[in-house]
């Protein structure tokens, strides 16, 4: 996932956004982390290394949510399942460091269960007092354990309604998450995007929403059309 700048919202809204890159130049970035998704499997232990590529010393903070899917929105909520050690880093002017990730729990993964590893770089004071403007970056990496017997993902997609308006609907009966990019629906003649580019993650055994604008309908009888890290996709829409 691409590095964020942190803006005055929310954590749960800010770590419940996908690859958005809001840093013009990634290479200027002062914090790296490595790498960008995690796969851990059944292993207990895994871990991130942030990168410093400045001149001087930078601190960050790393913290893991547990990651769900509820009604068809992101729910990310604090947790001790899997841990960061040590929380709180300082990382010398170009230097790495190793931050371990600890799945607490001895019992192997049921399923697979899923996280999100935040890592803030923290303002410098010292640049503060100097009249200067601290940009910050915040990273969101998506971690996941998963037993060697979890099925993999099995999308249906639908029409539905939210709110008073029409969503188009994934639901994944498999117990492994699928990544969808270029995410469009084609109806007859008319093909309407949804997405372009990361269009998001389908949880195990959960479902995810996109809604529709207000112009947008007769998509029944349509086609899902997608990139997936399962190969591409091309399926009916059920209304």
């Amino acid at each position: 996932m691409n590095a964020m700048r942190v803006s005055p919202i929310s954590l749960m809204t800010a770590a419940g956004l996908y690859a958005v890159s809001a840093v013009s130049n990634a290479e200027a970035a002062s914090l790296r982390v490595s790498p960008i998704l995690i796969d851990a499997g059944a292993q207990a232990n895994t871990s991130i290394t942030l990168s410093n590529r400045e001149s001087r010393p930078l601190n960050a903070q790393v913290r893991v949510f547990r990651w769900s899917q509820k009604d068809g929105q992101e729910d990310l909520v604090p947790t001790s399942d899997v841990i960061a050690s040590p929380p709180i880093i300082s990382v010398g002017p170009h230097e790495d460091y190793v931050i371990r990730l600890q799945r607490t729990t001895g019992e192997e993964p049921v399923n697979e269960e899923s996280y999100r590893v935040v890592v803030d770089e923290l303002p410098n004071p010292d640049r503060q007092r100097n009249g200067t403007v601290a940009v910050v970056l915040r990273y969101v990496v998506p971690a996941f354990f998963f037993s060697p017997d979890s099925t993999q993902p099995r999308l249906k997609w639908s029409l539905g309604q939210r709110n008073g308006h029409t969503v188009i609907v994934a639901e994944n009966s498999g117990d492994k998450r699928m990544q969808l990019v270029n995410l469009s629906i084609k109806a007859g003649s008319k093909t309407v995007i949804l997405e372009k580019g990361l269009a998001g993650y389908v949880l195990g055994h959960s479902r995810k929403e996109w809604a529709l604008g207000a112009s947008i309908s007769n998509l029944r009888g349509g086609t899902v059309i997608a990139m997936s890290d399962h190969g591409a996709i091309s399926a009916p829409l059920a209304p």
